[in-house]
């Protein structure tokens, strides 16, 4: 910790990896039994997202900045 109570970067996801986005999702076993169609979504849709970042990354930055 810095001082002042602050916290200290040691490294970032971009120093260990480069230039790529990674981020876990997780949900319980009981969450998925009781919502098996919200789940199916989700994960398409998450799909389709990355599928449409790669697609577009001038896009994508545009959004995000």
């Amino acid at each position: 910790m810095e001082a002042g109570g602050g916290v200290r970067v040691l490294f970032t996801d971009y120093d260990v990896i480069g230039n790529q986005t990674h981020c876990g999702m997780f949900m319980s076993d009981k969450f998925i039994k009781e919502n098996p169609d919200v789940v199916r979504h989700f994960v398409e849709a998450s799909a389709k997202a990355v599928d449409w970042s790669k697609d577009h990354p001038r896009k994508l930055r545009s959004l995000l900045l």
